[in-house]
C-alpha cells in the first residue's frame, strides 16, 4: 500500500482519537484556575513579585499535563503506519497547540488583570506592564522541556509509565535550572535598576536557548521511539 500524499491530514483523525486529552486538559484547566485564583485573591500576594510567582505556578500544571502528550498505548499499531516515526509525535504536538495557546492567553490575561489592580507603591503611580515576551519564552521552554522528557522516556523500557516519568524528569530539570546560578527566575519588574533589567534580558535569552535545545532533543528522540537494547545471546543459540 502506498503512503498517502498528505500524511499529516491522514494521521490527524486517528492520532486525535488516541491522544491523552485527559492529562492535557486537566493541566491546562488547573493552570487557568491557578491564574484565576491569583487574580481574585487580595492580600500580600497581590504585588508584582507575588503575581510573578503565581504566574509561574500556573505554568507548572500545564508543563505536567504536557509530559503525557507523547505517551502512546497503541505504539505497536502506530509503529506500523507507513509514515516516519517522528510524524506521529509532531501531529500530537500540533493538535495540542490550540489548547496551549488558549491557556497561555488566559494565564497572561489574568496576570495582567491582577497587575492592573495593584495600587502601586505611591499615589498616582501607574501599574507596571507584564513582561510578556520574557514570560512567553519561559513558558515555551517549560513546555518543550516536558516534550523532550516525554520523547526520551518513550525510548526506554519505562515507556508504559512514560507520562509520570517524563513529568518527574521535566520538573527535576526545571528545579535544577532554577537552582543553578543563572538567575533564570527574576521576580522584580517594577522600578527596575540597570542590573535588574539586564537580569531580565539575560533570563529570557537563556530560556530561548533552553527552548531550542529542548526542541532539538525532542525532535531527535522522536525520530525512532522504539527501545534499542542489545540483549546478549544465550549459550548454544545461533544468531538470526
Amino acid at each position: 500500500m502506498n503512503p498517502p500524499r498528505r500524511p499529516v491530514l491522514a494521521l490527524a483523525g486517528p492520532v486525535a482519537r488516541t491522544m491523552p486529552w485527559g492529562p492535557l486538559v486537566a493541566g491546562c484547566g488547573t493552570g487557568i484556575c491557578v491564574g484565576l485564583a491569583m487574580a481574585l485573591f487580595h492580600g500580600p500576594m497581590q504585588s508584582p513579585p507575588g503575581i510573578m510567582l503565581g504566574l509561574r505556578a500556573s505554568f507548572v500544571p500545564v508543563m505536567t499535563g504536557l509530559a503525557f502528550l507523547l505517551h502512546d498505548p497503541h505504539r505497536q499499531l502506530t509503529g506500523a503506519l507507513p509514515v516516519r516515526a517522528w510524524l506521529t509525535s509532531a501531529v500530537r504536538a500540533a493538535l495540542a497547540l490550540p489548547a496551549l495557546g488558549v491557556t497561555a492567553w488566559a494565564e497572561f490575561y489574568l496576570a495582567g488583570r491582577a497587575l492592573a489592580a495593584y495600587p502601586g507603591d505611591g499615589a498616582g503611580a501607574r501599574p507596571a506592564g507584564l513582561p510578556w515576551a520574557a514570560m512567553a519564552a519561559e513558558l515555551a521552554a517549560w513546555c518543550l522541556l516536558a516534550l523532550a522528557a516525554a520523547a526520551l522516556t518513550a525510548r526506554t523500557r519505562w515507556h508504559d509509565v512514560g507520562g509520570v516519568m517524563a513529568a518527574l524528569g521535566a520538573l527535576a530539570t526545571l528545579a535544577a535550572l532554577a537552582l543553578a546560578p543563572l538567575h533564570l527566575l527574576p521576580a522584580a519588574f517594577t522600578d527596575m535598576t540597570a542590573a535588574e533589567r539586564q537580569a531580565w534580558a539575560q533570563a529570557w535569552r537563556l530560556w530561548l536557548v533552553v527552548a531550542l535545545l529542548a526542541a532539538a532533543l525532542a525532535a531527535w528522540a522522536s525520530r525512532d521511539p522504539w527501545l534499542r537494547v542489545r540483549t546478549p545471546l544465550r549459550l548454544g543459540s545461533r544468531p538470526a
